[in-house]
């Protein structure tokens, strides 16, 4: 279940990109077409964090009751749903900001794992 709501997403982010590579620099006179794409690309993203999260919950079932959750796993509690949606748009949104801006948030932490400490 996890692939399947995770390929639609993956096909239509190649989809996206190879039309915006297409299309060149004449890309901001097809704003309409590219628009429905980016739409298209969101909802299956979503899709795809609810599959993330039907399949967390079925881990989580099998785990605690050591047996095939069944349609159990489909039901994940609302507000669970909406926070890890929530965080995973935070994380998704903050991960483009620094990949445009070119500089690695994880930089400062390398440099502590560098640190030899005294025996």
């Amino acid at each position: 279940m996890l692939c399947l709501a995770s390929v639609p997403l993956r096909l239509l982010q190649a989809r996206f990109a190879a039309r915006i590579l297409e299309l060149g620099a004449e890309a901001s006179e097809y704003g309409d077409a590219l628009r429905s794409l980016a739409l298209a690309t969101l909802l299956a993203l979503l899709l795809s964090l609810v599959g993330r999260a039907a399949f967390v919950r079925a881990a989580w079932l099998g785990l605690r009751t050591e047996g095939a959750p069944g349609w159990q796993a489909l039901r994940v509690p609302v507000a669970s749903l909406l926070s890890y949606v929530y965080a995973a748009l935070l994380i998704e949104a903050l991960f483009f900001a620094f990949a445009l801006t070119g500089v690695d948030p994880g930089f400062p932490a390398a440099g502590l794992l560098e640190l030899e400490l005294p025996a």
